[in-house]
């Protein structure tokens, strides 16, 4: 769904125009600050819940060296990726 600022401004009644307080560059600054430090922790917990798995699965254990498991980590994504299509 698509609503285009203008529409929204339109809808807010004058005294709510009025309260509205402009946003700043440092505004917009803390929000991408935050945004990163919420990506930063999805990546953390997504990375960690990999490394489980992967210890878990006894792949740590097998001397494998990184590109030969990158590519057969590859594979298996495309697998499941095409049996979810």
């Amino acid at each position: 769904m698509s609503v285009s600022l203008l529409s929204v401004f339109d809808t807010m009644t004058p005294d709510t125009k009025t309260q509205r307080r402009k946003k700043t560059v440092s505004d917009f600054d803390a929000l991408i600050a935050a945004a990163k430090i919420k990506r930063d922790a999805f990546v953390q917990k997504r990375a960690e819940r990999i490394a489980r798995l992967v210890i878990d699965s006894g792949l740590a254990d097998l001397d494998i060296d990184d590109k030969a498991l990158k590519t057969e980590l590859v594979t298996l994504r495309e697998r499941f990726q095409n049996s979810a299509a």
